[in-house]
């Protein structure tokens, strides 16, 4: 069965990064606009033994909780291509930020892509 849309208002954007394991929070997308943020995916393409955790926030004050501790922990990330993923609605208004807090123990090197799915609220809505 084939499924079609004519819902093109659907965007993706993917960036990667390779930071150090215990880095903190890093911006990793800022909101122009007004947006309905759908889904966030993390795989990894490095791992080092050094983190204990990946997580991804958004909002004002990291309220919104899109990967937690327990989902992005080392267990579910320690491979090349393992992965997370949160899927919902959250919406989003400009000048907010998504972020990543990377916890561990020391500095060793991971590398990730994060993919973000997300729908336009206002004409100049974007995550970029």
């Amino acid at each position: 069965m084939t499924i079609e849309t004519t819902d093109y208002n659907i965007k993706v954007v993917q960036k990667t990064f390779t930071q150090a394991a215990n880095v903190g929070a890093v911006n990793a997308f800022t909101i122009a606009g007004n947006v309905l943020i759908e889904a966030v995916i993390i795989r990894m393409t490095t791992y080092h033994a050094n983190m204990t955790s990946l997580v991804v926030t958004a909002g004002a004050g990291d309220v919104v909780d899109l990967i937690d501790v327990a989902e992005g922990a080392a267990a579910n990330l320690n491979a090349a291509d393992k992965q997370v993923a949160w899927e919902g609605a959250v919406e989003l208004g400009a000048g907010k930020v998504i972020k990543t807090t990377g916890a561990g123990a020391g500095a060793g090197s991971i590398t990730f892509t994060m993919t973000v799915r997300y729908r336009q609220c206002t004409t100049d809505g974007y995550v970029g």
